[in-house]
């Protein structure tokens, strides 16, 4: 007589002994975006050239210092922009996905769309984030004029 076909169980279900415990895989610091060490000078094979030298992390100070500015641009931005965000918001790199997400959280409301996308960029683009690849992108969209009113004002703040 033969055997009934057994089912699999159902998801998350064990029979028998319990699974395995649970491994924590992580990425290599290099994958991380980590710096991995290297052989420097004299380490290396004879005439190897020297690892150039790491990026200086922007100081606190000078991050902080720029943040006035960014905000005044934005405020700028937010005002002016209107219609032509998604432009810039592309320009910028923010995904499709993004945007319209930003359109779904803010729906009737153009001025808070513009805002959105700003954040966004802010904390994607992190310690790049800036006024001068705002402007680049306000000009690479044909928005001069709202690149020409962050620039005055920049000029005004700074008394130049």
């Amino acid at each position: 007589m033969e055997a009934p076909p057994t089912q699999p169980p159902p998801c998350g279900v064990f029979r028998g002994r319990s699974p395995a415990p649970a491994l924590l895989l992580v990425a290599p610091a290099s994958a991380r975006g980590a710096r991995v060490p290297r052989a420097g000078i004299g380490s290396g094979p004879p005439g190897s050239a020297p690892l150039p030298a790491p990026r200086e992390p922007r100081s606190a100070v000078s991050r902080c210092s720029s943040l006035p500015d960014l905000r005044a641009a934005f405020e700028i931005i937010c005002d002016n922009v209107g219609k032509d965000w998604r432009r810039l918001a592309r320009q910028l790199g923010v995904s499709d996905a993004k945007i319209d997400a930003i359109e779904e959280r803010h729906p009737r409301n153009l001025m808070e769309q513009v805002r959105e996308l700003l954040r966004v960029w802010k904390s994607a683009a992190r310690e790049d984030a800036g006024v001068a690849p705002l402007v680049a992108a306000l000009r690479a969209c044909r928005l001069n004029l709202v690149a020409d009113l962050i620039e005055e004002d920049l000029a005004r703040a700074s008394g130049t």
